[in-house]
């Protein structure tokens, strides 16, 4: 809605057409098919090479054709951006498959919030609105003088934005594809999670234990036992099945309406897993034959594109939002193939559509502003889905891929964002024991308990081979920093809160990399570890084992070191302590500018 038309000129001349307005000017010539963007004093920073578009012969796999696209590259430039992804911010030398595929325990560069634009530091970005799976960039990675732009299929079209930081880049962009809604604060809150909370009464005495212990928090996540009983870990251990008694409360798991009443006491919300599995058979093969759920393969998931198929859907929820539920977890959304739609592929699409419908049916039933915790979406899933990276694996060593996620999804509008603190489970299931991995000192101390602080969403996760990871089950030496992180989370929340706001006006992102500000300053793209939060803070986590010493790199200005109140000169680097079993084991600098004079 504040995205809207503009005024322009234009001119034709020589066979080029040119348009043009206060801000940028496109150039397209008819004789050699290459077209120019270039800012108001006509400086060039988009142009085609090698004959502009080229369309591909052969059809593409869902419908329409495929496009190649190349164009000039400079030297010194450098890329971020392309959604949610487990990557560092410089994107130069490297490609991106625009293809939603979760991370989990893999290495690389995966992502379930995968999206086709990218920031540049000579002052643009890029978003190609095409939905299709493999949409695919090459950012000067085959030749350095080139980044090239390949469509598999499917009508698009190009948008470019320019600026001189990226606030206004991709404050253009959001306007787009939506931004997130105004956020409830419980959601900036600690929330509770494991897939081992299978019975009711258990949840509601270790969250009584929480409040004794002084261990603040804001919400519980249930797993899947709650619609699929006891069983649901050891058949999700055996062959990843799914029991599921559709949406409803299985009666092993217990009493479900009044465990939500005994944790609204206690001002806890509760949130329910779903996932592309969550129909049992004799529900979903009926409902398939009518055309209100579909089956691709093994996922049976809602028709979210029919109107029948989405009131089928919504009669499912509609019972546990009446029981007092109020948030939900989308699971699988990352992975659902096939179509949409006829000639419409489902990949890159499907979770954003099936996070629409939910937000619907909650604003139906007096939950507004809903957006789903969810592991996958695309185009259009920024207004409604939390994302989280998804499954990723024990230990201090994937605390780098966990920062790079929350840093690229708050760059592609995505601010309201987090992953499971700490890991969920064991790269191989048969390597070593899942609680000693877990409970490590540096996994607990530094990669959970300092992203208690920092990450916009934070939230304790754990797969069905580890304990959940209570304050008590972890290390005893580790207690007292839980609590003491979780505290100054919560002392730490207006200002989180303020700029989870200003996110939802403006679709700026709550942490943001040194970079934000000084786009064209190259050097800075390569301290992907370092970020800002909000306007004036700077954070620095210490993400590798044995270390008790950080080196930090302060941009250009004046700063002070939160902890000790020491003042420093930017546009250096400094050493700082870092002690393993305190909160001031994670760097944090005020910008002076920030403080009252």
């Amino acid at each position: 809605t504040e995205w809207g038309a503009r005024s322009y000129h234009y001119e034709y001349s020589e066979n080029k057409i040119k348009f043009s307005n206060k801000c940028m000017c496109f150039t397209y010539d008819f004789d050699t098919n290459e077209y120019d963007f270039s800012d108001k004093d006509g400086y060039s920073f988009i142009r085609t090479s090698d004959g502009g578009i080229h369309v591909c012969k052969n059809g593409a796999e869902y419908s329409g054709l495929g496009t190649l696209t190349t164009f000039l590259c400079e030297k010194e430039e450098r890329f971020s951006g392309f959604g949610a992804r487990m990557h560092k911010l410089n994107r130069r030398g490297c490609s991106a498959d625009i293809f939603a595929q979760k991370g989990g325990t893999k290495e690389g560069d995966y992502g379930g919030f995968p999206v086709p634009y990218f920031v540049s530091s000579k002052g643009y970005g890029v978003f190609v609105n095409n939905p299709w799976p493999h949409v695919y960039f090459d950012m000067a990675k085959s030749k350095e003088d080139e980044w090239f732009l390949y469509t598999p299929g499917g009508d698009y079209d190009i948008f470019v934005f320019c600026g001189s930081s990226v606030a206004p880049i991709i404050q253009s962009f959001t306007a787009i594809t939506g931004r997130n809604q105004m956020p409830d604060k419980w959601l900036m809150g600690y929330w509770c999670s494991s897939i081992r909370f299978d019975e009711a009464e258990s949840v509601i005495q270790e969250m009584k234990r929480m409040r004794k212990e002084g261990y603040p928090t804001d919400a519980v996540v249930i797993d899947g036992p709650w619609r699929g009983g006891k069983n649901f870990i050891k058949d999700y251990s055996a062959g990843w099945g799914y029991p599921s008694d559709d949406y409803n409360w299985h009666n092993d798991f217990g009493d479900g309406p009044g465990m939500i009443r005994e944790l609204n006491e206690q001002n806890i919300k509760t949130v329910l897993h779903i996932n592309s599995c969550a129909f049992k058979q004799e529900t979903a093969v009926p409902a398939i034959a009518q055309g209100f759920l579909r089956q691709i393969g093994s996922e049976t998931i809602p028709d979210v594109v029919s109107r029948k198929g989405i009131e089928y859907y919504k009669s499912f929820l509609v019972p546990r939002i009446k029981d007092g539920v109020c948030q939900w977890w989308t699971d699988h959304s990352d992975r659902v193939s096939g179509e949409v739609c006829s000639g419409i592929p489902s990949r890159n699409l499907f979770g954003a559509l099936w996070n629409k419908v939910i937000s619907e049916v909650m604003g139906e039933n007096g939950v507004k502003n809903h957006m789903a915790l969810s592991r996958g979406g695309g185009i259009g899933s920024q207004r409604y889905a939390l994302p989280w990276a998804g499954d990723t694996e024990f230990g201090v060593h994937r605390f780098k891929d966990d920062i790079w996620y929350v840093l690229n999804a708050g760059m592609a509008g995505f601010s309201l964002c987090g992953y499971d603190l700490g890991g969920f489970m064991r790269k191989n299931k048969m390597e070593g024991n899942a609680d000693e991995q877990q409970f490590e000192m540096d996994n607990i101390c530094r990669r959970m308990c300092q992203s208690m602080i920092f990450v916009p969403m934070p939230r304790m996760h754990n797969g069905d081979s580890a304990k959940p990871k209570w304050p008590w089950n972890c290390p005893k030496e580790t207690r007292e920093l839980y609590r003491e992180c979780l505290r100054f989370r919560y002392r730490f929340a207006p200002n989180l809160y303020s700029y989870a706001i200003h996110a939802s006006k403006t679709g700026e992102p709550i942490l943001r990399p040194l970079f934000y500000n000084d786009l064209k300053n190259g050097r800075l793209y390569d301290y992907s570890e370092e970020f800002y939060l909000g306007e004036d803070l700077l954070l620095a986590p210490v993400t590798e084992a044995g270390i008790t010493e950080k080196q930090v790199y302060l941009p250009k200005g004046d700063w002070i070191y939160l902890w000790t109140k020491t003042w420093y000169e930017g546009d250096r680097k400094i050493l700082c302590e870092a002690p393993l079993l305190q909160k001031e084991g994670l760097p944090m600098f005020v910008r002076c500018s920030f403080l009252p004079t």
